[in-house]
């Protein structure tokens, strides 16, 4: 059967409580926003399970399974589901899809409440839904498994890089500029034109803020001109992101680990290669260290409150350069745990794929 979800379910706007960041403490009850727990408050504004919509913004649409004790934050529909006709985390699995949502505005898109209400869902009997949400849960625990597994190799990289570049080591090397660390200058990326002349394809900016290097991550883009081959993506190029407005983000870097010919590496990442002095995998881990972090935090302008580094200010960066034989040594034992990795990597790829596939087969009454 086939209902409107305000037939199933009660429907209220988020941030009835006007609670927001000032309002956070270290221990309380989770308080959902657009992007999911924004942080803990001390005050609890539902005791049952619900679904969070995210309803202004690029994500709206996205929808968070809340349960026992939250608060939801402003930009929000929170929907309430009646227990007995509708199970709530099979609600939650149904309606977290952003493509199924109508979105109105331009510049800043939202979901109208009435679009909210008026949305179609489809509601089976109790049992099923049930099943469903059983097999969903299983699957999603899967893909939980794995990423636990995921983040166990990124601390054991952490905690070699900690073993053997101690801070006591670290005071005794010299530091140097990322400047001189390069066998050639940074240098900008390419901005994509309007006009359509010449076309071509350029790496998207989530290449390199997503931790490790999506060689996927191209879109197709025009230029004025053609493209230099030397501002294309190419083998150990170290790609920094320049800014995008999230202050986190601003500096991270990956190296690219193959030729991409004709894709152009663009405006928003500043590129440069590495002396035959700096063991890529040294550079990177010591690139992400607490010490390198805080000087590109304390570097990065903002414009319009926009955070952005440019050549200059992320040229100034320090980092240590131990003796090169313990930058290889720490390499070797990078790759080995890599190898590893990638292989858990393909097979969260494989489980993102199966629970795709079976949420969408659920829905449609196939499962």
């Amino acid at each position: 059967m086939v209902v409107a979800l305000a037939d199933v379910a009660r429907i209220v706007g988020g941030g009835k409580l006007g609670l927001s960041g000032k309002d956070f403490v270290e221990d309380g009850f989770p308080a959902y926003g657009a992007g999911g727990v924004n942080g803990m408050v001390s005050v609890a504004e539902h005791r049952r399970s619900g679904v969070v919509l995210s309803s202004i913004g690029a994500r709206c649409g996205k929808c968070f399974y809340a349960d026992g004790s939250w608060t939801s934050l402003a930009n929000t529909q929170v929907i309430l589901p009646d227990p007995a006709r509708v199970d709530a985390r099979f609600l939650w699995y149904q309606l977290n899809d952003e493509a199924r949502w109508p979105r109105s505005g331009t510049g800043q898109p939202f979901i109208k409440p009435s679009d909210v209400k008026a949305h179609q869902v489809w509601v089976p009997s109790m049992a099923e839904q049930g099943r469903i949400a059983a097999i969903l849960d299983q699957a999603d625990r899967l893909q939980g498994l794995r990423r636990a597994v995921l983040a166990g190799f990124r601390e054991l990289r952490r905690s070699l890089f900690r073993s053997l570049f101690d801070a006591d080591s670290r005071s005794r090397w010299s530091s140097v500029a990322l400047s001189d660390a390069l066998a050639e200058g940074l240098r900008n990326g390419v901005s994509p034109s309007s006009d359509g002349t010449v076309a071509g394809h350029v790496l998207t900016l989530s290449a390199v803020t997503r931790g490790r290097f999506d060689g996927t991550a191209v879109k197709d883009a025009s230029f004025s001109v053609p493209v230099p081959a030397d501002q294309c993506v190419q083998a150990g190029l170290v790609l920094i992101c320049r800014g995008n407005g999230n202050r986190s983000l601003v500096g991270r870097a990956v190296i690219s680990a193959r030729d991409m010919p004709g894709v152009a590496y663009p405006d928003t990442v500043i590129a440069g290669r590495l002396s035959t002095e700096v063991e890529p995998q040294y550079f990177l881990e010591e690139w992400d260290a607490p010490e390198v972090r805080r000087q590109i935090e304390a570097v990065a302008r903002t414009t319009n409150g926009t955070f952005k580094v440019n050549q200059k200010t992320i040229g100034a960066v320090r980092l240590r350069l131990p003796p090169l034989a313990l930058q290889r040594e720490f390499g070797q034992r990078v790759e080995a745990v890599m190898r590893h990795e990638e292989t858990a990597v393909h097979q969260l790829d494989g489980l993102r794929d199966l629970f795709a596939s079976l949420q969408d087969r659920a829905f449609k009454g196939e499962l």
